[in-house]
C-alpha cells in the first residue's frame, strides 16, 4: 500500500512539474505562469551562487554569481560577465569582475547606445559609476516634457 501512494505521489508531482512552473512556498500557493521557478517566504531569502567567475566554464546567457572574491552581483551577457552591483566596496554597475578584465567603458567618458547610436557621458561618484545625463531613447510610449522636442533635447525622454 505504501509502495503503491508513493509511486502516485511522484507520478502525481511529476505531472504538475511538467505541466506548469515549480512554487516552493509555505502557503501552498501555485508558481506565478510567468516563472519556471517561484519562491516566496515570510521569513527566509534566496541564496544565490557563490563561484568565481573564473571558475564557471561555459556560463549560460542569464547566469548570476557572487563571487567570494569581492562580494559583487554579476550577470553573464552571453559574451561577458556584467556588474549589477552588490555588497563589496567596489562593486560597479556595469563593471566585470577582477579576473574578467574590469568595466567594458572607462567611467568618466561616453558610451553609445547601440539602439540608436546617441553618446551618453558617465560620471564617477564615490565607487559608482553614473550617467551623467538622461536617456533620450525614442520608444513607443516616450514623449517630451510638454510635448516640446528641446526638452527631449535638454533632459531626456519621459
Amino acid at each position: 500500500m505504501n509502495k503503491l501512494l508513493f509511486t502516485l505521489t511522484i507520478v502525481l508531482l511529476s505531472q504538475t512539474i511538467t505541466a506548469q512552473g515549480v512554487g516552493i512556498n509555505s502557503t501552498g500557493a501555485a508558481p506565478d505562469n510567468s516563472a519556471i521557478l517561484d519562491l516566496s517566504s515570510t521569513d527566509k531569502g534566496f541564496l544565490i551562487t557563490r563561484v568565481d567567475t573564473a571558475n564557471i566554464n561555459s556560463p549560460a546567457f542569464g547566469l548570476m554569481t557572487l563571487p567570494p572574491i569581492d562580494s559583487c552581483l554579476y550577470l553573464y551577457n552571453d559574451m561577458n560577465w556584467i556588474g549589477m552591483g552588490g555588497g563589496g566596496t567596489d562593486c560597479i554597475c556595469g563593471g566585470g569582475p577582477p579576473n574578467n578584465g574590469g568595466s567594458p567603458f572607462d567611467c568618466g567618458s561616453s558610451f553609445s547606445d547601440s539602439r540608436d547610436g546617441k553618446s551618453y557621458e558617465t560620471v564617477q561618484i564615490g565607487n559608482q559609476c553614473w550617467m551623467s545625463e538622461n536617456l533620450n531613447y525614442d520608444t513607443t510610449g516616450s514623449f517630451c516634457y510638454n510635448n516640446d522636442i528641446n526638452n527631449c533635447n535638454t533632459y531626456g525622454r519621459l
